[in-house]
Parts: C-alpha cells; structure tokens; sequence
C-alpha cells in the first residue's frame, strides 16, 4: 500500500480544476450515483475520501470523516468515499457493505473497483483527500493520515464563502493514535504476504502457487520486513495461505518487527472460524499489550479467531521496541495479507 501515515502532500493538485467522477460499474451506497458538477451547480462543497476498508491509515480517518458529515452536510458539505480495493476481498460488495453499516457511514460512498475513479484523480494513495469548491476547483489535497484540524478549517472556509454563516469553533485534534505533543519513532514498514509483493527470508523463497514444506531459519538469523514461514504453506500471489490441519502448532509465520501496534489483514477461506496462536518473543501475548482482537484461553494461550476477511490487532502496547512475531494457524483455512505497523504514542 504507497502510503504513509506522516505523508502531508505528494503531487498536489491544489488550484487545478477537479476531474469529473467517470461512469463506473460498481454500486453506491447511502445514495444515487453523484457528479461533481451536479453538486457545484446546488452550491455544493465535495470532499473526495479515497480509502479502502482494510487500509489502518484510512481506518484512523473514519472518527473525522463521520463527524465532519455530521457537522456540516445540512450546511452544504458531500462527503464521497471513494472505496478503492487493495486485495480482491475488497472488490466483494457485501464485505464493504458489512463494514459501512458496522461502522457507521452515512455519507456516500462508492466502489471503485476498477480504479477508474482513482486513475481519473493520478492517485497513488490511501487514503487521500481532495476538498473542492463549488467552482470545481480543488482548494486541499492531502495524503495520508493528520492535519485534520488543518482540513476542517478549510472546509470552514468553503463554507462560508457560500454561505456567511457562523460555524462551530474547529475542535483541536485528539485521537487514540495521534494526539498533539505524539511521539512517533520509526516502524518496520509494511510487510506484504504472497509472492508479488512479499519478501521471502526463507532460504528456498516463496514457491509459487504449490505445496511447498518451509523450513524456518533460526531465530538470530531473522531479518527485519522479511517473512519466515516453518511448515506447510501455499504462496499466492497476494497472500498466504495455511496448507494442513494441525494439533499442535507446529506451523507458523514470523516476522522480526519494530513498531508500538501491529495489525495484520486476515481471512478465513471457508468463511468459518479458524484458531491461529500468536506469541512475542517466544511466549504467550500479556493483556498490557494485546491487540483488540486477540483473546486469551485458561490455560495462558492467546489466540486470534480469523473469520471474515478485514485488518486485525494483534499488538498494541507502549514502549516501543523490536520483536518477533510469530502466528501457528491450526486450520487450513487461514490466509494472510499484509502486516501493518504503528509508531505513535503520546
């Protein structure tokens, strides 16, 4: 995924006039089909969100966007969240409508699957937000996550050169990753699985599209942003995916990683639950710094139940250091796709 939660902007196109939304296949939601030039001829202003639901940095924009709509849309402000997919899940329309009435959204959102809409805007990232004015030109470009007070204050101003009204006072920015006054250290970047974009540490590397028995090396001689795998695996060319049944968790994947939260985008390929243990650095995760998806049984284990495929939390914690990671799935069912990294603590 090219992003980067510290990107503030990259190609900005502020000043230039927006290109229309094209026709596209794939269903809107929370409304009809929109144009741009429709909404600037009811004095509209849009804000064009380009995200997809398994991206963490467009998962820490959400709580804005919401309230943004909440706000301001009587005022004259259209929020359009362009769901573009990174992983073939994310094309299935029932999986990004689950997650929008999961979470909430009530502003339109579209998808995009064919990138007509993402190619129409040159975009390379998620997420990444364009304000426009109701002449169509767009006045804020900004990729990646932050500047949220920065943004709102722009959408202030839009608004008032079509209105005159008084608007509420810009709230300060405060959220659960990034606050004012954050420390943020540099994390392992994002780790892809399958053979296209991942980086194989096992001696023999990915072993395309077959049954292939890998051999893990030893710990030290780990390497960090590589994946390790130790047992029967399948690479394909988006992910990975577990091969056997087992009693024991004799299989895993591991990653040597540094970072304060880690998050892996997972799925259960029958769509039934499947077990998949985790440890750090050789033991049992301690609810200090468990992500939100992990649970814990009697016996001191600690587990994850991968179902429906979305991005999951495994490590959150404040101290931030270098670790590994290893996942032993116990079904065959289980896929990953990507890890993704944190840094940021107040």
């Amino acid at each position: 995924m090219e992003n980067d939660t510290m990107v503030q902007k990259a190609d900005n196109t502020v000043g230039l006039h927006a290109p229309e939304l094209p026709e596209i296949s794939g269903p809107w939601f929370n409304s009809n089909q929109l144009k741009i030039a429709e909404l600037n001829s009811q004095n509209k202003i849009v804000l064009i969100d380009f995200w997809t639901y398994s991206c963490v940095n467009c998962l820490r924009t959400l709580p804005y966007l919401k309230k943004w709509h909440e706000k301001y849309s009587s005022m004259g402000l259209i929020i359009i969240g362009v769901h573009t997919p990174e992983f073939e899940f994310e094309k299935e329309s029932k999986n990004v409508s689950s997650f929008i009435k999961k979470e909430g959204i009530n502003y339109p959102v579209v998808m995009d699957n064919d990138y007509k809409i993402w190619h129409s805007f040159a975009n390379r990232y998620w997420p990444r937000k364009y304000l426009i004015d109701t002449r169509g030109i767009i006045r804020l470009d900004h990729a990646g996550e932050g500047s949220y007070k920065e943004t709102e204050a722009v959408i202030q101003k839009l608004l008032k050169e079509v209105t005159g009204e008084s608007l509420p006072s810009v709230e300060e920015e405060s959220h659960q990753h990034i606050t004012q006054g954050a420390v943020c250290y540099p994390t392992t970047p994002e780790i892809y699985a399958g053979y296209l974009r991942g980086n194989s540490g096992n001696k023999d590397g990915f072993v395309q599209d077959q049954i292939h028995i890998y051999k893990s090396p030893a710990n030290e001689d780990y390497e960090e942003g590589k994946i390790y795998l130790e047992g029967d695996w399948v690479s394909k060319n988006e992910y990975l995916v577990h091969h056997r049944n087992v009693e024991e968790p004799t299989d895993f994947i591991a990653i040597l990683y540094q970072a304060l939260e880690v998050n892996a985008v997972m799925k259960s390929a029958s769509g039934r639950k499947t077990r998949v243990l985790i440890q750090r650095d050789g033991q049992p995760l301690n609810k200090s710094f468990a992500g939100a998806d992990v649970l814990f049984d009697d016996s001191g284990l600690t587990y994850i139940d991968v179902e429906e495929p979305r991005l999951y939390s495994l490590i959150k914690e404040g101290e931030f250091g270098k670790h590994i990671l290893k996942l032993s799935p116990l079904h065959e069912d289980f896929q990953l796709f990507a890890y993704t990294f944190g840094g940021c603590a107040e």
